[in-house]
């Protein structure tokens, strides 16, 4: 666990002066002159009411009405500046996260997880978001409670000593709270990423769970305990905030009892005094009840910060470090060769038992290959490491005569457009030029699909559809994309008979006809005629069919 820092929220102004380009020097300036025009506030309205038994002087009024002004010009010119820097910084994250998903290796991506980054992008910088505002108020409270202390000083040394002790029972009653507290948001934090990946689970079998009532009640049984560990951490965390701030309300209410009932009668203190300090400590409860309130949120906004930098380091692990190289487009495709190619999964998977491989296949330019093999037997593995999404264990590929190297494969992976089994539709076609739009709407009649959506505005109309009739809008958006090898992964399997039949006599050989290699899973016997080459996969092993 890392190091908490003393002062609660310092972590994410530190953050904020490290990410923002704002001049936030000027900030905290203002930020200062607000807590001191504050404090001055209470000694002009001290001195106005001290005036007001005498003649009538405009003078206090003057000095009221400017140091009022001069507060709120000053501190709301210190919120509405921290908020934007607040803002613009975490504009920078989500940026920055998103370039380095980006960037990320596949096996990077599915080792962090996608709850793990959509938590964080959604719930701290939520948290972060809500809690600037708070944090940087906190702090011009901070400095009039500062300088109405100093004022108690002037006015009273024995008002001053007694004020600093209840203050500093405050503070000593926050610090014995302090790791608790922090130890108690830690946790919640950590058992809101398992529960929302539970509930993920629930929403992505949603079909499966509905089936089988067993597995529904087993399912809930595991939420209730994620969400019975997750309401402890925070009813702890409820429990200690509360005791830090009656305790330190109580000091302060006990410090105005004393001052009120004992201070005059033991140290026969003049009641103008009295009344001065009385008036200040009643003044500053203000400030402390939003400083003391708000620890709280500051501790939760301190581990928030955490989270990001903690998820940042966590993709920033899944870049490989290459010189920067254009890729945006691939050189013509001459065929490829997997020799001595092995894979096996990094440690901290569940695939630890399963190797690929050695493989040796080779890939020749218009061809079409047939991957099969039984379910476990490494097919949608060697795709990954065919199209590059992967990088083998050992061994090497073969590309335009030469063995890739890391820095080859951003390149190498613009030769492929795959339709996964776990494939993604997206809301538009990404990366696809606005020049061969005119194609869809053609594509979804030869694909026998455009009663089901048309396409527009760079995007399907409905893609709410079955499986087979996604796959079948996938295949659209891959061939628009025009590459030179199309990788498919049991596309004709939720596809209806007649399709599936024109799929392997008709699209398939038309695609390839038109200058592309296919490379492409499937179970369909009945079609492996229609294949240039069939090769099966068996216990991660290769060899060819027949």
């Amino acid at each position: 666990m890392k190091n908490s820092p003393l002062i609660p929220g310092s972590r994410l102004v530190r953050f904020v002066f490290e990410e923002s380009n704002r001049p936030l020097s000027r900030v905290v300036t203002f930020g200062i002159i607000s807590g001191i025009a504050g404090g001055c506030v209470l000694a002009a309205i001290n001195q106005g009411a001290q005036a007001a038994a005498g003649s009538p002087n405009l003078q206090p009024v003057l000095l009221f009405t400017g140091l009022l002004a001069l507060f709120l010009y000053s501190k709301r010119y210190s919120l509405i500046n921290a908020v934007m820097a607040v803002e613009e910084m975490l504009q920078c994250v989500r940026n920055r996260v998103a370039k380095k998903i980006s960037d990320s290796e596949l096996d990077a991506i599915e080792r962090v997880g996608p709850s793990y980054i959509f938590n964080r992008l959604s719930q701290d910088t939520i948290l972060i978001s809500d809690s600037a505002h708070v944090i940087f108020a906190s702090f011009g409270a901070l400095i009039m409670l500062i300088f109405a202390t100093i004022y108690i000083a002037i006015i009273s040394l024995e008002g001053f000593v007694m004020t600093l002790g209840a203050i500093s029972l405050g503070v000593i009653t926050f610090l014995s709270k302090r790791r608790e507290i922090i130890s108690a948001v830690r946790s919640a934090t950590q058992n809101e990423v398992e529960f929302l990946g539970s509930v993920e689970q629930s929403l992505s079998g949603f079909k499966e769970v509905k089936l089988h009532q067993g597995k529904a009640n087993d399912l809930l049984r595991t939420q209730a305990a994620i969400g019975a560990t997750l309401e402890g951490a925070k009813k702890r965390a409820g429990r200690s905030q509360t005791f830090v701030m009656m305790f330190s309300q109580a000091f302060f209410y006990a410090l105005l009892g004393v001052v009120v009932f004992v201070w005059p009668v033991v140290m026969n203190e003049p009641t103008e005094i009295v009344i001065k300090v009385t008036a200040t400590i009643l003044f500053i409860i203000g400030p402390i009840d939003l400083v003391v309130g708000s620890m709280p949120l500051f501790m939760e906004a301190d581990v928030a910060v955490e989270n990001l930098k903690e998820l940042e380091r966590r993709l920033e692990c899944g870049k490989v470090k290459i010189p920067a190289r254009s890729i945006d487009l691939a050189p013509a495709f001459t065929g490829l060769q997997i020799q001595d190619v092995m894979f096996q999964y990094p440690a901290d998977q569940d695939e630890t038992a399963f190797q690929l491989g050695p493989i040796n296949l080779e890939v020749t330019p218009g061809e079409m290959l047939f991957i099969v093999g039984g379910n476990g037997s490494g097919k949608s593995t060697l795709l990954k490491i065919l199209t590059g999404l992967y990088y083998p264990t050992t061994g090497e590929i073969i590309s335009d005569g030469k063995p890739l190297q890391r820095a080859d494969y951003p390149r190498y992976r613009q030769n492929f457009s795959a339709i996964f089994n776990d494939f993604f539709l997206f809301d538009r076609l990404y990366g696809v030029s606005p020049a061969v739009y005119g194609r869809a709407n053609d594509l979804l009649k030869w694909l026998d699909i455009s009663a089901k959506t048309a396409f527009e505005g760079g995007g399907f109309t409905n893609r709410n559809l079955s499986t087979g009739q996604r796959k079948r809008l996938a295949l659209v958006a891959a061939l628009l994309e025009e590459r030179s090898v199309y990788v498919f992964d049991e596309i004709a399997a939720d596809q209806d008979p007649l399709f599936r039949r024109r799929f392997y006599e008709e699209i398939l050989p038309t695609i390839r006809d038109q200058g592309a290699t296919l490379i492409a899973v499937t179970h369909d016997d009945r079609y492996f005629e229609h294949a240039d080459r069939v090769v099966i996969m068996e216990e991660g092993q290769i060899r060819p069919f027949g």
